[in-house]
């Protein structure tokens, strides 16, 4: 152990000799870290269609970032309709040309046999037309005929004939509305005992069958009524007036 410790502490070239021990265990990592870099980065493709996608997903769906279409590489070979579709769906996607739901539904509803719409068609045949045909083929395009628009039959409507005039007619001249008519009932004073009935309000307009507000509110009696303020404050000699 002495001379094990000894040796360590021996210079090689100005540096002891646990330095350069130090330096070449470095080395040795350092080679052995990219040695394996280089194994991962060299490692063997993967189809897209064995790629653990969720149903109903595609590769963009499951990429690391939400919403971040996944570029596929040109030289991927796909076996299977599904497989294409999600391929042919980013690759569409990634070039900026349509919406993934646009896409898909498009190639979903033309694999299907589906009727499609003249858009939707048009999808389909611009992926084949760029990334191939689907490998298990395809059934007919079936392409939703637009509606026939049947114009409507216009009958000319039958010339009305012009009707004669008549003679104005003298319209009557109206008579103005008389008056309306009114009872004047004098206030006498108020008495405890059997009070008079034309010594409240109340009692004037329950005389004539009338509703005490229709008596006080009348436009006949508004005098009547800037001066006493309330009903309550009538004196024996004021006049009130009812309407027939």
């Amino acid at each position: 152990m002495g001379r094990l410790m000894e040796w360590l502490r021996r210079p090689i070239a100005g540096i002891p000799a646990w330095g350069w021990a130090l330096v070449i265990a470095g080395t040795i990592a350092a080679y052995a870290y990219v040695q394996r870099l280089r194994a991962d980065d060299d490692g063997p493709k993967v189809a897209p269609e064995t790629l653990p996608y969720p149903d109903g997903q595609s590769p963009s769906d499951a990429g690391d970032v939400p919403g971040v279409p996944v570029v596929i590489p040109n030289d991927v070979t796909v076996t299977t309709n599904p497989a294409w579709v999600r391929v042919v769906t980013d690759r569409l996607v990634a070039a900026g040309r349509y919406s993934p739901v646009d896409v898909s539904n498009a190639l979903n509803k033309v694999l299907s046999g589906l009727e499609v719409t003249a858009q939707e068609a048009a999808i389909f045949n611009e992926a084949v037309r760029l990334y191939g045909a689907p490998p298990e083929g395809n059934p007919p395009i079936v392409v939703i005929a637009p509606p026939v628009v049947v114009p409507p039959v216009v009958i000319p409507p039958k010339p009305v004939p012009k009707p004669v005039p008549k003679p104005p007619v003298a319209k009557p001249v109206p008579r103005p509305a008389p008056p309306p008519a009114y009872h004047s009932v004098r206030v006498v004073k108020y008495t405890t005992n059997n009070p008079p009935w034309n010594s409240t309000i109340s009692g004037i307009a329950g005389h004539y069958g009338k509703s005490w507000p229709s008596v006080w509110n009348d436009a006949k009696n508004a005098a009547l009524k800037r001066r006493r303020g309330v009903p309550e404050r009538i004196q024996p000699g004021d006049i009130v007036y009812v309407r027939k």
